[in-house]
């Protein structure tokens, strides 16, 4: 008789998103949990902050690596939790089309394993691995349990039952997930490094959206959607270039910024730097911090048009100035909460 599969229900009640924006618009306090993947070493780890707290033997592609639609790979890179699905389902239950079949199977079944238990869709956060979600990569519940530790999966990372359920009550959607081909004590390692930068990105992210955080049918907002792939909005750089010229066009300098760096790095025709420093020099000239930051480098540097010492020095000069401004903004609201916690 095959033995049954052992584990909790789930207790904690959780909402689920399709959005990356729960992950992009996240404050380094709400930035805890983290997932790191390891190919070669087929095992995951789970952070809280820079330590590890947990280990799982893992099974990714049998096939290999791959970004690429119909190759059964498993995507490298940067990704997000962006759905949480099976609450309250029992141990082994099968999902069909991420819906419960009302079955449960069995340890280690013949034929196609099956999706059970709990899974999380996953998103890519890079360019090249934004078909992600369309290519329908889980981490999930397999009753092949005999199979972890090898390459054994059509394309999705496989896990306990046992794991995947206490994984489950841990981490919430908008928990990052890397995936990289190496062990994996330098998968974390780089993951940690690179976490920087997305923590960058991140900031640049909310400045872009609080334009109008609540309208994303707003030219503004279908222009930041459209340029992040957030919001719910699809990533299509071809619609941010037509909406962030609408939102631009209104003197918005946020969208003149996206606009410029889509031309800078040919998201919407082939790179034009000269109108990305035109572009960045106007949003500049109407104050946008990233704009500042970017019409300095391109003067200074003399990318996409002559070299402009001057110009440059005066927008690292009103740069700063708003560094300055913003930390002490900063300082002033931490010590008006302390003076004031119950507020």
């Amino acid at each position: 008789m095959t033995p049954s599969l052992r584990g909790e229900s789930a207790k904690k009640s959780e909402g689920m998103s399709p959005i990356t924006l729960a992950y992009m618009v996240k404050t380094p306090d709400e930035e805890r949990f983290r997932l790191v993947i390891s190919i070669p070493d087929q095992r995951m780890a789970l952070l809280d902050g820079r330590a590890i707290v947990a280990e799982y033997v893992i099974s990714t592609a049998l096939k290999g690596v791959s970004e690429t639609f119909n190759t059964e790979g498993t995507p490298r890179g940067l990704h997000v939790i962006s759905e949480k699905l099976g609450h309250g389902q029992p141990v082994g239950m099968i999902f069909k089309g991420r819906e419960p079949t009302g079955v449960i199977s069995e340890l280690n079944p013949g034929g196609e394993p099956p999706v059970i238990t709990r899974l999380f869709r996953l998103r890519g956060l890079e360019s090249t691995n934004q078909n992600t979600y369309d290519r329908l990569i889980y981490l999930h519940g397999s009753p092949h349990e005999r199979l972890l530790g090898q390459p054994a999966s059509g394309g999705c990372i496989r896990m306990k039952s046992d794991d995947v359920l206490a994984l489950f009550d841990t981490i919430e959607v908008g928990t990052s997930i890397s995936i990289l081909e190496e062990p994996l004590a330098t998968a974390i390692a780089t993951t940690l490094v690179r976490e920087q930068s997305f923590a960058q990105y991140r900031q640049k992210v909310r400045a872009d959206l609080a334009v109008d955080p609540t309208n994303r049918a707003s030219p503004h907002g279908l222009c930041v959607g459209h340029t992040y792939g957030v919001n719910g909005i699809p990533l299509n750089f071809l619609a941010a270039g037509q909406w962030c010229r609408v939102a631009a066009d209104s003197g918005e300098p946020s969208a003149i910024t996206l606009l410029g760096e889509l031309h800078e790095f040919g998201h919407i025709e082939a790179s034009d730097l000269p109108k990305a420093r035109a572009l960045y020099e106007q949003a500049a000239a109407l104050g946008h911090p990233h704009a500042l930051a970017k019409a300095e480098w391109m003067q200074r540097k003399g990318i996409g048009g002559s070299q402009d010492l001057l110009a440059a020095k005066s927008n690292a000069t009103r740069l700063a100035t708003y560094a300055r401004e913003k930390q002490k903004a900063t300082t002033n609201d931490a010590a008006n909460a302390a003076r004031n916690p119950s507020q």
